[in-house]
């Protein structure tokens, strides 16, 4: 059993534009500035629940500062 050859080049064509695409955000810089978003909310989401485990007396763990990362220019 083949797969028809319409197929191969439809599926490759899909693959090729999703490369394109890829490329083309991390050129651009939005992918940097999508991932430096993401990083910065899980930071901010451990941060704050360490923040709680510290007030409830969970964690031995304390901050003494945290400055937010500063935007790239």
């Amino acid at each position: 059993m083949s797969i028809s050859p319409s197929f191969d080049a439809g599926a490759s064509r899909i693959r090729l534009k999703t490369t394109e695409d890829k490329v083309k955000a991390f050129g651009s810089g939005e992918k940097y500035v999508q991932m430096q978003e993401q990083f910065k909310a899980a930071f901010r989401e451990h941060f704050q629940s360490r923040q709680k485990k510290d007030k409830t007396g969970l964690s031995g763990n304390t901050y003494l500062s945290w400055q937010p990362l500063r935007p790239v220019t």
